[in-house]
């Protein structure tokens, strides 16, 4: 059984994939750095470090899923 996705990660990363789909890739780590800058430059509150991983990993499964 797979892992439950929270409602906002969810929302927050199918938002972030409409408005600039090609800022994200299949990397984790990239994906990480970019949503790095959103949050630096003000545009997303993100509350923890953890939600920003589960947001890089969920834009990266997306990305995967997108590209089928």
């Amino acid at each position: 059984m797979g892992r439950i996705i929270q409602t906002f990660v969810k929302r927050v990363g199918d938002e972030l994939l409409e408005r600039s789909p090609d800022n994200y890739s299949v990397d984790f780590d990239k994906n990480k750095l970019a949503l790095n800058e959103i949050i630096e430059n003000g545009s997303l509150k993100c509350p923890s470090k953890r939600i920003r991983n589960r947001l890089a990993g969920y834009i990266s499964r997306a990305v995967v899923l997108r590209s089928k």
